[in-house]
């Protein structure tokens, strides 16, 4: 066995071996329905500047927020679509209007005619991409 395959499954061993002991293994947290989160299905998840996890359960409204003790619920509006992109302090979704922004605890619709005339079919093309504080790039992917 050549000297760097056997330095690997060396360090493997040790690996396999301490970890348990440390506690390593058991740190590692699930979270489902029963933990307040909205529904068990996800359909995205992000992180944002301050760690916060976001999660995007599609069509099954409202967002779930993660701080690592607990779950909130961010509810979104009616008109939103979907489309969950985080960026520094604030989520984005797609709107069958536009974009809507969530910052400060609520969200504000950003009008686009070009959204507000497009059909369900060609808004499912869209997605966000978060390119600074209050500012989004709608990218329609092929």
């Amino acid at each position: 066995m050549p000297r760097r395959n056997q330095f690997q499954a060396v360090l493997c061993s040790f690996l396999l071996l301490c970890l348990p002991a440390t506690g390593f293994a058991h740190s590692w947290r699930t979270w489902d329905a029963e933990d307040n989160r909205f529904d068990s299905y996800s359909l995205g998840v992000q992180v944002d500047a301050q760690g916060l996890v976001w999660v995007d359960h599609g069509s099954a409204r409202p967002l779930s927020i993660i701080d690592g003790y607990r779950i909130r619920r961010v509810e979104v509006p009616s008109t939103g679509e979907g489309g969950l992109e985080v960026g520094a302090d604030e989520a984005w979704v797609l709107d069958r209007r536009g974009v809507q922004r969530f910052s400060q605890e609520r969200w504000k619709l950003y009008k686009i005619p070009e959204i507000a005339k497009l059909g369900p079919d060609a808004r499912s093309h869209l997605r966000l991409v978060s390119v600074a504080r209050g500012r989004v790039v709608i990218v329609k992917a092929e």
